[in-house]
């Protein structure tokens, strides 16, 4: 059976290294990989969907979902070690959040999430 021959384009992370320069690999699935800045990825990918797979953030996924023509999916996969949320978005016609002070919760400190191997 041939291999899947897959084009993937991420930020260089260190925990995809091994992947990306094939010390790692796939079963069945052959990569071309092309580790690029968030921006530049971003903008070819939701422009004219350069790759088979690339990473996006949520906001430019969001936006790529709600449209008329939708083309893509999301996965699940942990990009970066940091939780780097902002912010959350809020259903207005939620039952359960009634009024703004439900809503106030103390600010914690940015950590790296711990490195774990596989």
């Amino acid at each position: 059976m041939s291999r899947l021959r897959l084009s993937i384009a991420t930020t260089d992370y260190d925990h995809f290294r091994d992947f990306r320069t094939g010390v790692v690999r796939a079963e069945g699935i052959d990569t071309v990989w092309s580790a690029l800045s968030h921006h530049e990825v971003f903008a070819r990918f939701t422009f004219d969907r350069e790759w088979d797979v690339a990473e996006l953030s949520i906001a430019k996924f969001a936006a790529q979902v709600t449209r008329g023509n939708a083309d893509i999916i999301g996965l699940p996969v942990i990009c970066a070690r940091l939780f780097r949320f902002g912010s959350f978005y809020v259903n207005r016609n939620s039952d359960r959040i009634t009024s703004q002070p439900r809503l106030v919760v103390e600010r914690s400190p940015r950590r790296p999430m711990p490195l774990r191997s596989a």
